[in-house]
């Protein structure tokens, strides 16, 4: 017996408008989803180029420092500027730009790069043996004379311990990169 056409159903001509919110929802999630992947990505990249150029940039102050003249190394990249070699302020001092990355917050000199020696932080101007800083390997016979004192070696020194520290503020937050050597005439 054939239907009648009140119960015959009817073929669908498309989708309804609970269908299309729910692919347009489960859209907005995989594309959301794919965005914050790349967005990650893209600071992770940064935050790696930025690294690499601090490393970089931390080893070419190092070579830089082997290739002055080793009896002036101290007086010219010591916090202190009362000790220049040629007056005040006519050495480099030990902070130096890094172009291309911002300073931390707070940051006195204004400047991501800092050199380090083994000194009292109440006078740069005195370079000490025994300074305890195991990351230079101190206390440490600067003059090798057979003992580890309390006097400036700023005049008698053969080896000199260093740190070249690069501090910044980048998309993970504050970061830094730190390259110790020591250093000896040629």
């Amino acid at each position: 017996m054939p239907e009648s056409p009140s119960f015959r159903r009817r073929p669908k001509a498309g989708f309804t408008l609970v269908e299309v919110l729910l692919a347009l929802a489960v859209l907005v999630v995989a594309v959301g989803g794919t965005l914050g992947t790349l967005n990650a990505y893209v600071r992770l990249d940064q935050q790696t180029a930025q690294k690499s150029m601090a490393l970089r940039v931390a080893e070419e102050r190092i070579e830089r420092l082997r290739a002055e003249p080793f009896s002036m190394l101290f007086e010219r990249y010591n916090a202190e500027t009362a000790d220049d070699p040629t007056g005040f302020f006519s050495s480099p001092g030990n902070g130096f730009a890094v172009p291309g990355l911002d300073m931390q917050d707070g940051d006195a000199d204004g400047l991501a790069g800092e050199i380090f020696f083994p000194v009292d932080p109440s006078a740069p101007g005195v370079l000490r043996e025994d300074i305890t800083d195991s990351r230079l390997g101190t206390p440490k016979d600067l003059n090798r004379d057979g003992v580890i004192d309390s006097l400036d070696h700023r005049l008698d020194h053969v080896l000199l311990p260093v740190r070249v520290e690069v501090r910044w503020t980048g998309p993970a937050g504050m970061q830094s990169v730190t390259l110790d050597s020591l250093l000896s005439p040629r």
